[in-house]
């Protein structure tokens, strides 16, 4: 079943996530942590170095930017029949 969420992140820069992860609940004196899972039924919080937060926010902005080009960089035809 749909609940029509949201399945993309808005296209912002990266510092910016950083910024507004920092406001997150589970963020404390400024170190951005995350919600891990230790075992099944035992989770844990952890931190991670803002270098490598902003790598992979990078790398996932990179990938959904040529997904999104692929997307709209097949030939389309007009009204008329041509390809445009």
């Amino acid at each position: 079943m749909r609940a029509g969420l949201p399945v993309q992140a808005p296209r912002i820069p990266a510092s910016r996530w950083l910024e507004l992860m920092r406001l997150d609940k589970k963020a404390q004196a400024g170190e951005i942590r995350f919600v891990v899972i230790e075992a099944p039924g035992r989770a844990g919080l952890r931190s991670a170095p803002d270098a490598l937060v902003l790598r992979v926010i990078e790398k996932h902005s990179e990938k959904h930017s040529e997904i999104h080009h692929e997307k709209h960089s097949e030939p389309v035809s007009n009204q008329r029949g041509a390809v445009t």
